[in-house]
């Protein structure tokens, strides 16, 4: 007997070593319930149902808190206990004490089933195995696990909330694992500091159509190592990322979807210092108050939209660029009211030309970069402003800038802008920066800001200047590429002196179709490339002149017609000025009751190109002594009308008529005036002296009355008499002068009415007249209309007197006349009456 226990113990003693490497067998598993009818404490086995051993929870229990039951607020008061599993499905269960570890046989570590209410799990938990989850089921409740959770796990961890509400996770993680991975709505929450490593992946809960994100509540929340993030909206709705908590994120984030929208959002003044990747074309950024900073990189693979709140502002820094990949679009969009956010990006923009930024809603884009190689297009609308802060702001000249109606295009620096832009519309329609497509307002310091690129118009637009200090130096909105397209031209000055200004410097012919509108604005034309294509409007408001300087020759198109609208408020005026570096400029005609104004006398300012026909009834002026000349060309007709003056009779330019015709209807008494070869001057107005060789004088409008101060009526030059009653002025035409030298000039009388035998027609009046009209000296006698007419001179007068016959139709030709005349002699045999007739042939001088 004692040899085999000896032989027992040798036996017992050699497997000694290999038995203590065998693990002893768990007990069998339980599903423990609690129903705490004794107790808070978990030791206590009157508090759970289906427990072996003695009642209470053991190692590879799974643990069920039920909606019914007592002391809902336990504690764990087991040392080392290891569970299989923990399900809560009851409400409002508060769940503390010692520490524990959880060994799921399946991949569920922890869950919560309530339909209601809101239950908090306190322990701090110690999680082994492979891929494991924390789940929260449907139900409205608001469930937290507030415990330490330590990850030991070779597989993913996973936290699931199948719920509408959010699944609040605030203790601190840490230990290792693969990814950590976020299913719906889930809040991390707690200041503590998380140190788990792996990944981050964002995504829908399976099976649900609710949208979701991951709310980041905490600096700390997403662990050690800057993990990175990926947002992957892969269901049938929309998944994100808020960072709800003020402060700087350094963690990569990729916003990735097939179906729905991976959405980036912020709370309060955040900073992501990491790279924001948009890797789906239905992404979003969604700052949702304070300021949203991109210190890093973001890259911008498909179509990426940041969407402001009013109350919101982005900013982009840092030396990252924003990175647009090919036939991508970037959009930033406001969806409140005025005022709305402000979005700066100060680092550089990259892209191809298949790229864009569109810009649209009450959105302020400040672009500051001062080096962008940007080859896309840059798009604003619905209110939006875009500012480039740099010359190169808006990348390269390979991409257009679109400025769509209601939007703006800020300059606000002395910048020379080479980029090309599409423009149309008059801003936006209220608030700051109303009334102007283009809007210039320069800070103090800054003189001038420049736009070198072509400008294509897309309609009416307006361009505003504001320089609202109106202090030296004043403001200069230059415009040196050109402008083409289709529409009106308005340049708007809101505030300023009148040397606050737009100057065109365009090398070359600008080609748009429409008007050019000065709305109480000036503007300088110093291309000499007929800078204004068309017809232009000069119009002064009651607190802005406006005028129109050319500076060099053929600023203007020759045919344009310039109207010039003065409001006839005292102080303002609407002016087109011919500077001093202006010579010659030709144009359509001058409308309107403004002011024409001379620099000095070497310059010409030709009206009447393509022939067109005016009337003007402002002022004449220079700013020099007997300077400047108005000439008078094409075959229309230019009306200095009532009411036209000179502003001073010490500085009246000259006025030549070289074709067409010159009406004067005011009194222009200090003026010089010359008609030349098939010209006419005509009116009942009055000038200084007149010298007509050879052209035409016709005074009045049928008929009328011309007055000039010394009259000189040339070889070859005519006067035009209608004769139309008794009265001089009124019924018959008539020159007056202070002189009159009659030097052959043919005189050309047409009567339209039977006067009296003896009356006397007075059709010249001057202080002396000398010379007699071609062909007629004094008592000679000629017939007009069948009317017999004796001339007399006089020292001063010239008269015509009725002798007799009978007026003459008119308005028959040869043909009509031959026919009256067979019909006569076939009618009548008063040979007499024939013979008559063709004695005395009727002779027709019509007025020109």
């Amino acid at each position: 007997m004692k040899k085999i226990f000896k032989l027992f113990l040798v036996f017992v003693l050699i497997l000694s070593p290999v038995l203590a490497g065998i693990p002893l067998a768990r007990a069998a598993a339980d599903t423990c319930t609690w129903t705490g009818t004794v107790s808070a404490n978990w030791s206590n086995g009157g508090n759970w149902s289906g427990c072996d051993n003695g009642g209470v929870p053991e190692n590879g229990d799974t643990l069920v808190f039920p909606a019914s039951a007592s002391n809902k607020t336990n504690n764990n008061d087991l040392v080392g206990l290891d569970l299989d599993e923990i399900r809560i499905s009851g409400t409002d269960y508060v769940i503390g004490g010692n520490a524990l570890t959880i060994s799921p046989s399946i991949n569920s570590v922890m869950q919560f089933t309530n339909t209601s209410g809101n239950s908090d799990y306190q322990i701090d938990t110690t999680i082994s195995g492979g891929s494991v989850s924390i789940s929260q089921d449907d139900g409205p409740g608001l469930n937290t696990v507030s415990g330490d959770l330590t990850f030991a796990i070779s597989g993913d961890m996973n936290f699931y909330n199948y719920d509408t509400s959010s699944f609040v996770i605030s203790g601190n993680r840490s230990g290792s694992s693969g990814n950590v991975n976020y299913y719906g709505n889930i809040n991390l929450s707690g200041a503590g500091t998380n140190t788990y490593s792996g990944g981050v992946n964002v995504s829908n809960a399976s099976g649900k159509t609710n949208s979701s994100a991951l709310t980041v509540s905490s600096l700390t929340a997403l662990g050690s190592g800057n993990p990175n993030i990926n947002v992957n909206s892969t269901s049938t709705s929309p998944v994100g990322i808020n960072f709800f908590t003020a402060g700087s994120y350094s963690n990569n984030i990729s916003l990735i979807g097939s179906n729905f929208a991976p959405e980036l959002s912020s709370n309060g003044n955040v900073t992501l210092s990491g790279n924001v990747s948009a890797n789906s074309d239905l992404s979003f950024i969604k700052p949702q108050s304070g300021t949203l900073t991109l210190s890093g990189g973001l890259n911008v693979n498909q179509d990426l939209e940041i969407e402001m709140s009013p109350t919101t502002n982005l900013t982009k820094s840092g030396a990252s660029p924003i990175a647009i990949a090919n036939n991508t679009t970037l959009s930033i969009n406001s969806l409140g009211s005025y005022p709305g956010p402000n979005v700066t990006v100060s680092s550089a923009i990259t892209g191809s030309s298949s790229t864009a930024v569109n810009v649209s809603g009450e959105t302020f884009l400040n672009l500051n970069a001062s080096s962008n190689s940007y080859d896309g297009t840059f798009g604003a609308s619905n209110n939006a402003i875009i500012r480039p802060l740099a010359n190169t702001a808006l990348g390269t000249t390979v991409g257009n800038t679109t400025i769509n109606n209601s939007s703006v295009l800020w300059l606000s620096g002395s910048y020379v802008i080479p980029e090309n832009i599409a423009v149309t519309g008059t801003g936006r329609p209220s608030g700051a920066y109303s009334g102007g497509a283009i809007w210039s307002q320069l800070p103090a310091g800054a003189t001038s800001t420049e736009l070198s690129g072509a400008i294509t118009l897309n309609g009416n637009t307006t361009f505003a200047m504001d320089d609202p200090g109106s202090a030296a130096p004043d403001d200069e909105f230059i415009l040196s590429g050109p402008i083409s397209g289709n529409g009106n031209l308005t340049l708007l000055r809101v505030q300023g002196t009148n040397s606050t200004r737009f100057n065109f410097l365009q090398t070359s012919p600008n080609t748009y179709t429409g008007k050019t509108i000065l709305q109480g604005a000036t503007l300088d034309l110093n291309g000499g490339a007929q800078t204004i294509p068309n017809d232009v409007d000069i119009n002064s408001t009651p607190t802005q002149s406006a005028i129109l300087g050319l500076s060099s020759n053929d600023d203007i198109a020759d045919d344009s017609v310039i109207t010039l609208n003065d409001d006839s408020t005292p102080g303002t005026f609407a002016s087109l000025f011919m500077t001093s570096t202006a010579t010659s400029d030709l144009v359509g005609t001058i409308n309107g009751n403004g002011t024409v104004c001379f620099n000095n006398a070497g310059q010409t300012l030709n009206i009447g190109g393509g022939n067109i026909s005016g009337s003007f009834s402002g002022f004449l002026c220079s700013t020099g002594t007997d300077v400047g000349v108005l000439n008078k060309v094409g075959s229309g007709i230019w009306e200095l009308a009532s009411g036209s003056a000179y502003e001073s009779a010490t500085n009246a330019p000259s006025i030549d008529v070289e074709a067409g015709t010159l009406t004067v209807n005011s009194n222009f008494s200090a003026t010089t005036t010359n008609v030349g070869s098939g010209a006419t001057i005509k009116g009942n107005g009055t000038v200084g002296n007149l010298s007509v060789a050879p052209g035409t004088l016709a005074p009045g409008n049928s008929p009328g009355c011309f007055t000039a101060d010394g009259l000189a009526l040339g070889a070859d030059s005519n006067f035009n008499v209608e004769i139309a009653g008794n009265d001089a002025c009124s019924g018959y035409d008539r020159a007056n002068a202070n002189n009159a030298n009659l030097l052959g000039v043919n005189l050309n009388v047409a009567p339209s009415y039977q006067p009296p035998v003896g009356a006397v027609f007075t059709i010249i009046q001057a202080g002396s007249v000398t010379g007699t009209f071609n062909g007629l000296p004094n008592g000679a006698k000629f017939t007009s209309n069948g009317l017999e007419f004796q001339i007399n001179y006089t020292g001063t007068q010239v008269n015509l007197t009725m002798l007799g016959g009978t007026l003459a139709s008119t308005g028959q030709n040869s043909n009509q006349i031959a026919l009256i005349a067979l019909s006569i002699l076939i009618l009548s045999l008063a040979g007499l009456a024939i013979e008559r007739l063709s004695r005395k042939p009727i002779k027709v001088n019509a007025k020109s």
